[in-house]
């Protein structure tokens, strides 16, 4: 198990903030087998622009992934 977290920041000026996010994990070779796929994730009310996910699945050391 591993985490994806982050934070977007946008210009003091801006009025703009992350509302939802989506993952998606799949071997580099293959981008037809998608490993994980979490649909659309809504942000913290609190905290929109941050957000964080643990990916439980399991990847395999021998093959490369893009997210």
């Amino acid at each position: 198990m591993f985490a994806i977290s982050g934070h977007l920041n946008f210009n003091q000026n801006e009025k703009e903030y992350l509302k939802s996010y989506q993952i998606k994990i799949y071997p580099i070779e293959n981008p037809n087998n998608i490993v994980l796929n979490t649909n659309e994730i809504y942000t913290n009310i609190n905290d929109p622009n941050t957000f964080y996910y643990e990916v439980e699945e399991e990847l395999l050391n021998s093959l490369d992934y893009t997210m």
